[in-house]
């Protein structure tokens, strides 16, 4: 028997329990094996190195990420404005928009809520009518840099929080990121902890979806919630993937958070993102102070702006965008932008 190594255009022919074909057996290598398992379970396969890849649903290279979790006080909008933070730290033009009803987001960046003379139409007039001049009238700046716009949330965005919305309302938001001009480079959305239109159109437009939860008794059921919100969502939007978990607020001394982390790494697996982050201080202090944690000057807030960088990092692989800026520290202008080396 003549055995060869697999080509690049066999790699992903193969699954696990059939035949070989052709004249000659083809012996998967390891990366072959795992990745056939993984697509076998609903994990998603990185895509190839040598592959580019990017967005292009919305004109230009934009990645979009939903931020969400079915389980409310874990941390949700903590870790949307991480990412915020670091993603303005690196210079990446970023739009932030605000669909939980709370208005959490739109408050700590310093914007107006949405349905004010300030804050204009808000995400509420957005999904009432998507239209280009809309949307641009909705979009407001934020102290927190040039590069950082915003799609401010208001009390009135719960009227667009159907529970069985058609296909028509769930596309709204996504017709409206695709009239955002300029385009960004970023699109970070933070969601409501429910499962309603406002989820669900999240996921409608996003492409990678960044699940919250902490070590806690009901962690597990809340992912498994999640994850099943985001396969169901899959089914109709094939370019939908789950980037993975954030385990927030974890104490690595409290034993109880150690068995709950445990426990989640052990049912979910690489879906559990690292590194988890921790409960720390300096969290509560920048967003009382309205400052990204970029900014917020203490050894405590520089440990956690470094794992925002490092999850910054997956994201961006994820899609293959945003390969030039790895290790940039350029910093937006405005008013709260970080400069080079502020970190």
């Amino acid at each position: 028997m003549r055995v060869i190594r697999p080509s690049p255009s066999a790699r992903h022919d193969f699954v696990p329990g059939t035949a070989p074909s052709g004249p000659a057996t083809r012996v998967p290598g390891p990366r072959q094996r795992i990745g056939a398992c993984r697509r076998a379970a609903g994990i998603p396969v990185r895509p190839a190195r040598c592959r580019p890849y990017t967005f292009d649903r919305y004109g230009d290279a934009v990645l979009v990420a939903s931020v969400l979790s079915l389980k409310g006080g874990v941390g949700k909008t903590t870790v949307t404005l991480g990412l915020v933070s670091a993603a303005i730290h690196r210079g990446m033009s970023t739009v932030l928009v605000d669909l939980d009803p709370q208005t959490n987001s739109t408050l700590t960046v310093d914007v107006p809520p949405g349905g004010t003379a300030a804050g204009g139409p808000g995400v509420a007039g957005v999904l009432d009518d998507p239209r280009r001049g809309v949307v641009a009238d909705a979009l407001r700046p934020s102290p927190w840099s040039d590069l950082l716009r915003v799609l401010p949330g208001s009390e009135d965005t719960e009227r667009h929080n159907h529970p069985d919305p058609g296909a028509k309302k769930l596309a709204r938001l996504q017709t409206a990121l695709e009239k955002l001009d300029p385009a960004p480079e970023l699109v970070l959305i933070d969601c409501p902890p429910s499962l309603g239109q406002l989820t669900r159109s999240s996921l409608w437009a996003a492409d990678r979806a960044v699940l919250v939860t902490e070590p806690s008794l009901y962690a597990v059921t809340g992912v498994q919630r999640a994850l099943e919100a985001v396969q169901q969502e899959r089914t109709s939007r094939g370019h939908l993937q789950p980037l993975g978990v954030v385990v927030n607020r974890v104490r690595p001394r409290v034993s109880e958070h150690e068995f709950r982390l445990a426990e989640l790494r052990d049912l979910f697996g690489p879906l559990i993102l690292s590194p988890t982050l921790p409960d720390r201080t300096a969290i509560q202090q920048a967003e009382g102070a309205g400052t990204p944690i970029h900014k917020w000057p203490s050894a405590g807030a520089k440990e956690v702006a470094g794992m925002f960088d490092q999850l910054l990092d997956r994201l961006l692989r994820s899609g293959r965008t945003g390969a030039a800026r790895s290790g940039s520290g350029r910093g937006g202008s405005g008013r709260g932008g970080s400069g080079r080396g502020s970190r």
